[in-house]
């Protein structure tokens, strides 16, 4: 699937639809992707992770990076290229959110994809090419999903 398919209004209403539109969103990444998560607490975002993790072949367990900040997982079938998970969540304020700007700037350089949590709390906008990603619940285990790339 195109990568135009996947751009715009998703309603989801189980996580296998969930883990479906993240593996799809997956294959089209390239080597130095940013991705940014929205959504409110409990959306879903690290369930998003989790499925992108998995459709990268990551088998180690992905949880939430909140109080580490971020955490980076190697993948085994580089065949693609891409060699590295980053994951970042942005949510805690004592941050330093200039670190994490690098390692945006550097992503390409790592052969590696990035997921960022709450990447409004960056506090400046991210201005390389990127996906954004925003989860909505719309009840106990519906979501709606919008996908978007600004390049």
């Amino acid at each position: 699937m195109s990568d135009k398919k996947l751009l715009g209004t998703h309603t989801i209403s189980s996580l296998q639809e969930l883990e479906l539109l993240a593996t799809l969103v997956t294959e089209q990444f390239r080597i130095g992707d940013i991705v940014c998560l929205q959504g409110d607490l409990g959306a879903g975002k690290t369930t998003f992770v989790q499925f992108v993790a998995q459709a990268l072949g990551i088998l180690d367990p992905v949880t939430s990076p909140t109080y580490t900040i971020m955490a980076e997982y190697d993948i085994s079938d580089i065949s693609r290229g891409i060699k590295k998970l980053i994951h970042i969540d942005a949510y805690r304020e004592s941050m330093d959110t200039n670190y994490v700007h690098e390692i945006l700037r550097t992503a390409e350089d790592q052969k590696a994809v990035v997921l960022i949590e709450w990447p409004e709390k960056l506090g400046s906008e991210i201005l390389q090419p990127h996906w954004n990603i925003s989860i909505t619940s719309i009840d106990n285990s519906g979501r709606i999903v919008v996908v978007s790339r600004v390049e």
